[in-house]
């Protein structure tokens, strides 16, 4: 008998690692902790066919278990690292990762291998290729305050980095250290926006090449730093910087099709010379959902572990009870963002299979978090609806006004926002067979997005949107302070969704209330970029992007 009656919620925890292959943990998993708020059907439900013959007592036999639906949902807030690892199961897509190296790595291109004299920085074989003079890198978990934070790199020696700042050396970094291209800070006068009316504007380079950076089309930048001024790091038309979408890419330049609008959010860029300045631009890591076929697809599974806490706690402490979803895809995510309060997520995963386990070590038990290594997440603050949104833009898609066509910053079709959800689904189901109790695989259908928008009515131009059904796009930019000490910079997640179509739109009006007009979002395929999804991670930004 158990030494106690019952169980708190409040001791149980949730681990998550990714599987090798479906329902297969590798010999080492890495377990990530989840910080859910509340759960959602988590477990596996059991159909029970009771055997009901015909006989004179006229009483049903005993019945069988015959079949296995296992899944799990839970509810979490949003920060800037909490969930960075799920990503690739919602997308079932690989990040594609600007270039890092973390020291300790067993790969020599990916690994640090000291930092010397002359404030040079020693990458493994091959490292060195991955960088540029003018890169932006940040550098965390060295020993040495100083050797941490943004650097700027003036040059490179097959693969030595040398920065401009002055470092401290460290002959043996320590493991998990990492370096991680942020950014781009050209030349001297190097830079230059050129647009004409009824074209997209262009950032145009005379040293760097701009096809350099792994970019891809519908990938969004930052463009400018925080410094003004003849000698600065941004441009002088405010409306030349901030967040601007990639739509080709070229040896020497970059085209833009979506782009932050100054001030008002609807200025156009305007042509302007480099002068004397040194022009910073920023990019983060990003994700999409991918084709199916493609190098860059990943049907990406799961192991999620729910510790139930110790039946008998003063005899056998460390026994553990837990239950696991193997096997688990995600199926259904939802980005919720009310006024005035935290930007929540929740999250919904189909699996093959539903374990439990006591605890106990003998009976080879325990929780299957005992096998591998658990990481720790950084200490972030949750991104809320009424300080972090530097940028919530529903616009149709280069529409031409005034005969002017090619525009890239749009009037948007309202200006404030109560509520707004997405919504994304992979369509997961399992697949059932003869022998097996719970599934043997899953099969994914389409990658859909959609969601609602409720917001302030203020011109009929939303309204003619959804009868007209125009193009729509949709991006979201939520940046905020991260880190502590000489870390904390401010850091932000990019959401965009390329074409939307809107439905419902029917004003509501109720006296003495302000006129609100709510949509229906159904996201598709923009062919240009071949996605309907991206999301970023930007992890350094100016200050000038929080605003």
């Amino acid at each position: 008998m158990t030494e106690v009656k019952k169980i708190d919620s409040n001791i149980t925890g949730l681990r998550i690692a990714k599987e090798t292959s479906l329902g297969n943990l590798p010999a080492l998993p890495t377990w990530y902790p989840l910080e859910p708020n509340s759960f959602s059907d988590f477990g596996g439900q059991l159909s029970l066919v009771a055997r009901d013959p015909i006989n004179p007592s006229r009483q049903r036999k005993k019945g069988v278990i015959t079949d296995l639906d296992a899944s799990g949902g839970f509810e979490q807030d949003l920060t800037f690292t909490n969930l960075s690892h799920l990503w690739p199961g919602l997308f079932l897509a690989k990040k594609r990762q600007k270039a890092i190296n973390t020291a300790g790595s067993s790969t020599p291109a990916d690994d640090i291998v000291s930092i010397g004299t002359s404030d040079d920085i020693v990458l493994g074989v091959g490292g060195g290729a991955k960088y540029q003079a003018g890169d932006l890198i940040w550098l965390e978990g060295f020993a040495t305050a100083s050797n941490n934070g943004l650097k700027v790199v003036e040059s490179i020696n097959s693969d030595t980095l040398t920065v401009a700042e002055t470092l401290a050396e460290d002959a043996a970094p320590a493991d998990g250290a990492t370096i991680k291209a942020v950014g781009h800070q050209f030349g001297s006068g190097e830079l230059t926006v050129a647009r004409t009316a009824g074209s997209l504007p262009t950032l145009v380079s005379s040293g760097t090449q701009m096809d350099s950076f792994g970019f891809i089309p519908g990938e969004t930048i930052y463009i400018g730093g925080d410094t003004d001024g003849v000698i600065g790091d941004r441009f002088t038309g405010e409306s030349n910087n901030g967040f601007a979408r990639i739509a080709a890419i070229s040896a020497t330049t970059l085209t833009l099709d979506k782009t932050s609008g100054g001030a008002d959010g609807t200025t156009e860029m305007v042509t302007e010379a480099g002068g004397t300045k040194t022009v910073r631009i920023f990019f983060g890591d990003l994700i999409r959902n991918e084709t199916s076929v493609g190098d860059n697809f990943d049907k990406a599974s799961y192991t999620i572990v729910r510790l139930l806490g110790a039946p008998n706690p003063q005899a056998n402490p460390t026994e553990i009870q837990s239950e696991a979803l193997t096997g688990a895809v995600l199926g259904e995510f939802t980005l919720n963002i009310r006024q005035a309060d935290k930007i929540m997520t929740e999250w919904s995963f189909t699996a093959i299979n539903n374990l439990q386990r006591s605890g106990s070590v003998s009976d080879g038990e325990e929780p299957l978090t005992e096998a591998g290594t658990e990481v720790s997440i950084p200490e972030a603050t949750a991104y809320n609806t009424s300080s972090d949104f530097s940028r919530m833009r529903l616009a149709i898609v280069r529409p031409t006004i005034g005969g002017v066509s090619e525009l890239a910053a749009p009037t948007p079709l309202f200006a404030y926002v109560t509520e707004a959800t997405i919504n994304v689904s992979n369509n997961v189901k399992p697949d059932k067979a003869v022998s097996i109790l719970g599934g043997f695989d899953v099969t994914l259908g389409s990658f859909q997005v959609g969601g609602s928008i409720n917001a302030y009515f203020s011109d009929v131009a939303a309204v003619k949107a959804v009868r007209d059904n125009a193009d729509v796009t949709l991006d979201i930019a939520m940046v905020k302070d991260f880190g502590t000490g000489a870390l904390q910079r401010k850091a932000g997640l990019y959401w965009d969704i390329p074409l939307i179509a809107l439905g419902d739109g029917r004003l509501n009006v109720t006296k003495d209330e302000a006129i609100m007009i709510p949509l229906e979002t159904e996201a598709a395929e923009y062919e240009p970029f071949g996605h309907t999804l991206v999301l970023q991670e930007f992890y350094y930004l100016p200050n000038n992007a929080d605003s």
